[in-house]
């Protein structure tokens, strides 16, 4: 999970600066939404790849929605 949060670091990063910052933050929330229905599933499948793959877009969505955050707050409340 630490790996993939350094991942969506780079990728919100990268792509706030090219990007509207709303835009991603939306798509940081949809990657939380898939990432919470992937929990639900790997409860009843008990399959540990998709365990795998859900704990990576925790990681990814928890930083990007941090870091997305921490964008705009500091956009609109520059001091």
């Amino acid at each position: 999970m630490g790996i993939f949060e350094n991942v969506g670091a780079f990728v919100s990063g990268f792509l706030s600066d090219r990007a509207n910052r709303y835009l991603i933050a939306t798509g940081s929330t949809l990657i939380v939404e898939i990432a919470l229905v992937l929990s639900i599933i790997c409860y009843y499948q008990e399959s540990y790849a998709l365990c795998f793959v859900t704990a990576a877009l925790w990681g990814m969505s928890d930083c990007i929605v941090n870091n997305m955050c921490n964008i705009i707050t500091t956009t609109l409340f520059p001091d």
